[in-house]
């Protein structure tokens, strides 16, 4: 996906990727842990609903201003981790410290393809 980045302003794509992957376990954290006193409930204490609304506001306007690869990037890495909680719910009960990792990878991953896509 790397190479396959426009040349020119490819800073922005690697920008957003870090920004989203690190943004989208917060609305997964909000969801049950797997393992009571595991590392996801530790992340989630304090967790409130306050926090991840000021921590949704730089990576949103950071996908608006980037214009519909942003918007595009936005919503595959939100689908890719819906998808992931998903199977989490299903295999493991909940989340754990590891599904917040992998939501963090594949998110990334998940805006990097999309900007070599478009």
């Amino acid at each position: 996906s790397i190479a396959s980045l426009p040349q020119g302003n490819t800073a922005m794509p690697f920008i957003l990727a870090a920004c989203l992957g690190r943004w989208l376990i917060l609305p997964v954290a909000r969801t049950r842990s797997a393992r009571p006193g595991g590392m996801a409930d530790m992340f989630s204490f304090g967790l409130s609903p306050a926090v991840l609304l000021l921590g949704s506001f730089f990576p949103i306007v950071l996908s608006v201003l980037m214009g519909i690869p942003g918007i595009c990037a936005l919503g595959v890495a939100h689908l890719s981790t819906t998808l992931i909680l998903l199977l989490a719910r299903t295999s493991l009960g909940g989340i754990t410290g590891d599904v917040l990792g992998m939501v963090v990878e594949v998110g990334e991953l998940s805006v990097l393809l999309t900007f070599a896509a478009l």
